[in-house]
């Protein structure tokens, strides 16, 4: 949600009313929007300024699911011989 249960009322009263225009409240939720998203548009700016990074970090990612899946597999086979 990106506005305060007073401001969605106060939206909801001043635009039914004609006291606020449409601009206004698409304003009023644009404004919420944008303060919501700019940490994620701060972290996207990072990893595109080392796209390397992304690299890096799946490569790990992977390695450390392999060792998990590895040791699953095994346990599994395991299993099975004991049927």
């Amino acid at each position: 949600m990106f506005s305060e249960t007073a401001t969605i009322e106060r939206i909801n009263k001043e635009c039914r009313t004609a006291e606020i225009g449409c601009i206004d409240c698409k304003k009023l939720v644009a404004d919420k929007m944008v303060e919501r998203m700019t940490p994620i548009w701060d972290g996207r700016a990072k990893f595109a300024a080392k796209p390397g990074q992304l690299d890096e970090i799946a490569a790990a990612g992977s390695a450390r699911a392999s060792a998990v899946a590895r040791v699953t597999l095994e346990e599994a086979k395991e299993a099975m011989k004991m049927i």
